[in-house]
């Protein structure tokens, strides 16, 4: 049976993969809880009130930060879902799912290749969106 290869992959190495994962889901939980605390410590807030919230330097660069955050989050997440689950072995001409023949590395390359055009896409729109305030 063939091994997957990381070409892909955001390290070589898993364990560091890992800590880039748990590290990301401590910066979003604190930006949700920051943005939560905003909303219940502010009731009805107006345009003028948000945009002098997002104007803010800090909170824009905390915001880019939780931004990067999912980036990598989803990114690691799609790239492990991907090389445990599209493979040959699942998708080969004996396989449970689709039977692609010999074409299962070339399917998980392509799903790879649009997870990284969506997250990619969606990172350069944040960013543009949180400096264009």
């Amino acid at each position: 049976m063939d091994m997957v290869n990381a070409v892909t992959g955001f390290s070589r190495n898993g364990v560091f993969d890992w800590i880039v994962q748990r590290a990301t889901s401590v910066i979003m939980l604190a930006y949700f809880i920051f943005m939560m605390g905003y909303f219940l410590t502010h009731s009805g807030v107006s345009y003028e009130e948000w945009h002098a919230f997002f104007t803010q330097t800090s909170v824009r660069i905390f915001s880019v930060m939780a931004l990067v955050s999912f980036f990598l989050h989803a990114w690691i997440g799609m790239w492990f879902i991907s090389v445990d689950y599209i493979t040959d072995r699942l998708l080969g001409e004996n396989g449970a799912w689709l039977r692609l023949g010999e074409n299962g590395t070339w399917f998980r390359m392509a799903f790879q290749f649009v997870c990284a055009v969506i997250n990619f896409t969606y990172l350069v729109w944040g960013i543009q969106v949180l400096w264009g305030v």
